[in-house]
């Protein structure tokens, strides 16, 4: 890695911690709201494998913009990691038959926990992390610069 990519990512990382706690809550938590209408969307009008792959990415995007908001001075990898993680374990829980028991008892947490395990879902998760980190990325340099 060259100097100059070492003082960008260092400087990518100090951005996060020197932005506004508050103000970057604000900007992910108003990105989470459009997260959600847009996965009902997609959920409620779309069908199929280009719906379910878009619904998996948005569904780690919103993953990733809740703990953004929660620990708002965190970099976008770190981000991605945690939110790839949470999303691979939620799947993975799946194998466990407790989402789909919960999903009889409270049908609306099929939205949250799912019901049956999907291996190519991680791959969504993997690019709506890779895609919310680099948009991520690319908001903050912006506000920096104003």
């Amino acid at each position: 890695m060259s100097d100059s990519t070492t003082r960008e990512t260092s400087s990518d990382a100090q951005s996060f911690r020197a932005a506004p706690p508050r103000y970057r809550r604000a900007i992910v938590l108003g990105a989470a709201v459009l997260t959600v209408i847009s996965g009902l969307a997609v959920a409620t009008l779309g069908s199929g494998f280009v719906a379910d792959a878009v619904g998996d990415g948005l569904y780690t995007v919103l993953v990733y913009l809740l703990i953004a908001a929660i620990a708002p001075r965190l970099g976008p990898g770190k981000l991605a990691a945690l939110a790839f993680t949470a999303s691979a374990l939620i799947e993975f829980s799946q194998l466990t038959g407790i989402p789909a028991a919960l999903a009889q008892v409270i049908p609306a947490s099929r939205w949250v926990f799912g019901s049956t395990f999907v291996g190519t879902d991680l791959a969504f998760y993997a690019i709506g992390a890779a895609a919310v980190a680099a948009v991520d990325t690319g908001v903050m340099r912006q506000l920096r610069r104003r």
